[in-house]
């Protein structure tokens, strides 16, 4: 029985190298795991589970951890060559999937730089600088249709730069100029 294993009581000091201890709080859910599989998530409270048991104590922070993502070179609608970066929060949705997921990182990671590239280039470089609130938006949108059910909640998903080069920023500013003369 595995809640035979689990105590809320502290641990006496003689016995501390025999248990190990972990608390179940608001930021951390704590997973039973039984025989390497994780098996339930715990109330909040403090546990031990005895040394070299088939029981052992898992802990998965529940706050919000930001993924760095790679700039992605895409052609824009009107053939323009851009590279944008977008950043992205997740945050665990379920701590019994996310174990069971040990690439979820790569999983997100993907399903963002996927729905990024459909959606720029179905744009205009105009669109792309000026519309930025609604291209975040159907990013998120499209991002978490992509994501495969890894127990990861994609929280906000945003185009943090729109990188031109050189040979584009110097035809945009004569462009510019010309409006200007004209």
């Amino acid at each position: 029985e595995p809640t035979a294993l689990l105590d809320r009581d502290l641990l006496p000091a003689e016995s501390a190298n025999q248990w190990t201890t972990a608390a179940a709080t608001v930021a951390q859910a704590l997973v039973l795991v039984r025989d390497g599989q994780p098996w339930k998530v715990l109330p909040e409270g403090r546990y031990r589970s005895f040394v070299g048991s088939r029981f052992s104590l898992k802990a998965v922070p529940l706050s919000l951890q930001s993924l760095e993502i790679a700039p992605q070179d895409v052609l824009s609608q009107d053939q323009v060559p851009v590279r944008i970066k977008p950043a992205a929060s997740v945050r665990v949705g379920d701590p019994l999937v996310v174990l069971q997921q040990p690439d979820w990182h790569n999983q997100v990671y993907l399903a963002v730089q996927v729905a990024l590239r459909e959606l720029a280039s179905t744009r205009t470089l105009d669109q792309l600088l000026c519309e930025r609130d609604n291209l975040d938006r159907q990013l998120k949108e499209r991002a978490a249709e992509l994501l495969p059910a890894i127990g990861m909640i994609l929280e906000s998903v945003s185009v943090k730069d729109v990188i031109l080069s050189g040979e584009v920023k110097d035809l945009l500013n004569r462009v510019t100029l010309a409006r200007k003369e004209a």
